[in-house]
């Protein structure tokens, strides 16, 4: 089951606060099920949280959403034209 930082907010009562105490405890709880043989799937939203997980020996890792690649790329093809404004 996939679960990041963004769904364990909003689970919490604490949505968007990804960096919140409780939040991270709560990862760090889910990490700790995924080291004793549960499986585990991150999503990591930085480039530092994508070494934490595989430290963590998560089961999976996924680097992103379909609609988060497609949108980032779109971005940069349109920076390209954007030009001066």
């Amino acid at each position: 089951m996939p679960l990041e930082r963004a769904d364990l907010s909003a689970a919490l009562g604490l949505p968007w606060q990804t960096r919140h105490p409780t939040v991270i405890e709560g990862i760090e709880r889910i990490a700790a099920a995924a080291a004793a043989g549960i499986a585990f799937c991150a999503i990591p939203r930085e480039g530092a949280d994508y070494r934490k997980w595989l430290d963590q020996k998560v089961s999976l890792v996924v680097l992103g959403t379909d609609r988060g690649v497609i949108r980032k790329g779109l971005a940069a093809h349109l920076e390209k034209y954007a030009g001066p404004r």
